[in-house]
């Protein structure tokens, strides 16, 4: 992290931007840098407006250092101006073929030729056809 990041919270205009109680910012950062942005978005916005961290996993990388392991994730900050935030859901279509590789089950047919995998922690199952 550059000795810079640390003068952004006292020019930061991001809370003027929002004037509208429903206001909320979406910090994407890699692993680096999240502990230190989060606290400085803790000063601008407060620690109550805090919402989620989310990580945004990917893949691809393969391992090749013998000293540590791959940085596979990035972090997403989410904060809002007050607790009246508004959180549209996120949603996207998925086809079977992309639903089942997601997954990365087995699909199992019963006997009336229904496809379905196993749930979350085999707990409950999803139908896929």
């Amino acid at each position: 992290l550059q000795p810079h990041s640390f003068y952004y919270p006292t020019s930061c205009p991001i809370p003027q931007a929002f004037p509208k109680p429903t206001g909320s910012i979406y910090l994407h950062c890699d692993p680096t840098a999240s502990h230190y942005l989060k606290l400085l978005m803790d000063g601008v916005f407060g620690q109550k407006q805090f919402r989620n961290e989310i990580v945004w996993s990917y893949t691809g990388r393969l391992m090749t250092s013998k000293k540590a392991f791959n940085s596979k994730h990035d972090i997403v900050l989410f904060y809002s101006k007050s607790s009246a935030h508004k959180l549209n859901p996120v949603t996207e279509p998925i086809n079977k073929s992309d639903f089942i590789r997601m997954k990365k089950q087995k699909v199992h047919v019963d006997e009336d030729g229904r496809e379905w995998i196993w749930g979350h922690a085999g707990k409950l199952c999803q139908r896929v056809s």
